[in-house]
């Protein structure tokens, strides 16, 4: 077809990942534990035990990331675009008139960092592509990146609509959205709360601190993750 562009991609499957390096964290909590017992908790045992721990998971790595990768080719057109997965017999096509809406949000994976593709149709059908990219928020425009891509050509669509309702909408992420801020200051209310607790006990100041630390961390990426939720629906605006 006129003007169709080919890109190949990589796909990632974060929750099949994600249960693949629990599962392996399982596995090798077992065997940390039978060498402490097997030889009497000797203080040889219980390293080898605890570096097997890490080492296990560590290992499976390079299984976990071959067994939810896949590779893709992007088919973009101006009537839609397709998903070619090499592995897979069937195809995913996506008309641009059958799109009522989409997200973009970055992500960062076992096996990279990408961008999570989130297309709402007007069917209520919704379908989700996880794109490991290396297009740096920090930099120009790529135009060689598929999520541009993408959003050029629903840019090129819009314009060619008088229906406003009949244009396809670009979404903030979750994080990036009304309903994300309320995600992002419950551990900084945690946290607040703990350090008024601490200044008015001052016989538990110095203890468990283990818990302010935790929800400090979660409140910092948190922060970090709308942070770059938000940059990329603005990059995004201004491609569209």
């Amino acid at each position: 077809m006129e003007n169709e562009i080919a890109k190949p991609v990589t796909l990632f499957n974060t929750p099949k990942g994600v249960l693949l390096y629990i599962l392996a964290v399982c596995v090798s909590g077992p065997i940390a534990m039978i060498f402490p017992y097997i030889f009497h908790g000797t203080y040889a045992s219980c390293v080898f035990g605890a570096i097997s721990f890490f080492a296990v998971p560590f290992i499976c790595f390079w299984f976990i990331k071959k067994m939810c990768t896949r590779n893709a080719t992007f088919v973009v057109n101006k009537l839609g675009f397709e998903v070619q997965e090499i592995d897979e017999e069937n195809n995913t096509t996506i008309n641009w008139d059958e799109i009522a809406s989409y997200q973009v949000r970055p992500f960062k994976a076992l096996s990279g960092k990408g961008f999570v593709v989130k297309i709402h149709c007007k069917s209520d059908r919704n379908f989700k592509f996880e794109i490991i990219d290396s297009w740096n928020l920090y930099d120009a425009v790529d135009e060689e990146s598929i999520v541009v891509l993408i959003s050029q050509h629903i840019s090129k669509y819009n314009g060619q609509q008088t229906n406003e309702e009949n244009k396809i909408v670009l979404l903030p992420g979750f994080f990036a959205s009304k309903s994300g801020i309320y995600l992002f200051w419950l551990p900084i209310l945690l946290v607040v709360f703990d350090l008024a607790y601490r200044l008015t006990h001052p016989m538990v100041l110095k203890k468990d601190v283990l818990f302010f630390f935790s929800v400090a961390m979660l409140a910092l990426g948190l922060f970090g993750q709308r942070k770059k939720s938000k940059q990329v629906f603005e990059r995004l605006s201004e491609v569209q």
